[in-house]
This record gives C-alpha cells, structure tokens and sequence, in this order.
C-alpha cells in the first residue's frame, strides 16, 4: 500500500510555535498575512472585528474558539470555524504564514483546513467536538490526541493520512493510540479516587490523566480539578480543571476568574489548565478549595 505525500507538506505551510498560553497582538499581526489556528490571541475580541469563524484584524485572522466571550461559551471547536472560513472565502493563500501552537486534534485539523492539506469534511468538525469536549471515542481524534505529546505536525498529518487510507498505524503512533484507548478504558477505575465537596470533584495522580474523559463519570459535580506533576517544572503542578454536567445554566470557567486563582491558569468556557502556563505552585486539594469559594459565590 502506497501512501500518497501530501503537498505541499505541512511543515511548509504551517508553523508551530511553543506551547504560549495566548499570543500577543505583535505575535500575530506582525505586517505579514497571518492566521493562527486554535490558539487564542489575547484581547482579540476588543480589537478585532467579528467574522462567523473568529476575528479579523486587517489580513489576519484569528480562528479560535478560545475567547472568553458568549459565543464561543458552547460546544464549539477551532475546526468547527475553520469549515465555516473554508466553506466562505476557501483556504487561505499559499503565502499566508499559518500558526498553530499545539498539536492536538483541534490544532492540526483546523490548519490543515485553513490551509487546504485537508478537504473540508464535517467528520473532522465531530472529531473535534469529540476531542474538546464530549470525549466519545473517535477514531480520527483518538489518533491525533494520542499523538499531540510528540508535537510533531509531519508525524500527526501522516498518522492521518494512513488512518484514512485504512492502513495500519506504525508502531509508534500504534502504541501510543493503544495507550490512550487503555487510558479511556480505566478511567472509570479512577472515579473512586475524586472528592466531591461544594459541588467540586478534585482528585491528585502521579501521572498525566486526560480530563475530556471524566465528566460522563462524575456527574453531580459542577467543577472537576485534577492535578499531577508538571513534566518540565520540578515542584509544580498540572492542574487541568473542566466545567462538570451539574454546572448550573451560566456558570462558566470564565464567570469563576480562575486566573485569580493562579496566573499560570489559561483556557476556554469549559476547560483549561496550567502546563502552558509554566505550572502551578497550588497543588488540587486548594485550587479545589479556592474554585469551591468562587461556585459558591456563583450559587449567590
């Protein structure tokens, strides 16, 4: 079986920046036609004007679902925008830089829509539903998720294009793929290790957990926290935190300024975390408490 290249490849077209919580203006609008990819440009939504898959400010545009702003406070992804810009103007000019800054499914869909190395397919926007925010399985997602520590654009693209041309995986996005479907799997035999107090599910770990997986299992709790050690930072933590099925009608992480809580905090309506931030210093147990305060404040 012969796997057709893609062309051009993506790393021609698509530019990976480091793991940055948000880019700045000057980042993004830097005198050269620029999109970036489901990476939040901080304070677009005060500079920008509003077009129906993001922001535009002058020749750039910002496809992101990251803004904390009512419409995109709903189960909406960076892909989702990407087919609504593609179906509208096509994609974007091959001499436009394309920035992403991660490599999960969002991230590589989305750009590969923008920039054309993908067809414009709805199944890619339910993939990336799938990915953000519900957690079903999802073979494309599973895939790309699986993949997104080894932050390798090549490597996700061609994963891709071997799983939609029914292929076998190589064994090195085989395994990691086996590793995340394993994970899934025991995510009901972490349940029991959650604490449920003021409408706040927390729970610690030694290892990374996938939080996408945890709210169809917990769910009378209106906040989900879960911390384990930053891998890059020694005496920090992860904390992902997640907005749980039992959050009452406009409750939002947004409405509960869980940047208060920790500068290192960053993320959308439904979730978030503190790796890109550089880590916290708090470990679960009192960014549990803390978000507990502001719930309760919420209630009032």
């Amino acid at each position: 079986m012969t796997i057709a290249p893609l062309p051009p490849r993506p790393a021609d077209r698509i530019t990976l920046l480091p793991e940055y919580r948000s880019l700045a203006v000057a980042q993004f609008a830097n005198g050269h036609p620029t999109v970036a990819c489901d990476c939040y440009v901080a304070g677009i939504e005060r500079i920008a004007e509003r077009v129906p898959w993001g922001w535009r400010l002058g020749e750039h545009e910002n496809i992101d679902h990251h803004a904390p702003v009512p419409q995109m406070a709903r189960p909406i992804s960076s892909t989702n925008l990407a087919l609504v810009r593609v179906e509208a103007c096509g994609p974007v000019s091959p001499d436009t830089a394309v920035l992403i800054t991660h490599t999960d499914a969002d991230s590589i869909l989305s750009a590969g829509i923008v920039t054309g190395l993908l067809a414009p397919k709805s199944e890619y926007g339910h993939a990336a539903i799938a990915a953000d925010h519900t957690g079903e399985p999802n073979a494309i997602a599973d895939v790309l998720q699986a993949l997104d520590p080894l932050r390798s654009v090549a490597d996700s693209f061609n994963a891709l294009a071997i799983l939609e041309d029914g292929g076998p995986l190589p064994e090195w996005a085989a395994s990691r793929l086996a590793a995340r479907r394993a994970l899934r799997e025991r995510t009901t035999e972490l349940i029991s290790r959650f604490v449920l107090r003021d409408g706040v599910a927390w729970a610690a770990f030694d290892h990374a957990i996938v939080g996408e997986f945890l709210p169809l299992h917990l769910p009378d709790a209106q906040v989900i926290v879960v911390g384990y050690p930053h891998p890059d930072r020694e005496h920090r933590w992860t904390i992902k935190v997640r907005l749980g099925h039992a959050a009452p009608e406009g409750m939002t992480l947004d409405t509960l300024q869980l940047t208060e809580i920790d500068p290192a905090y960053g993320g959308r309506w439904n979730a978030g975390a503190t790796k890109r931030g550089g880590g916290s210093v708090l470990g679960p147990e009192e960014w549990a408490g803390s978000v507990a305060g502001r719930v309760r404040g919420n209630e009032g």
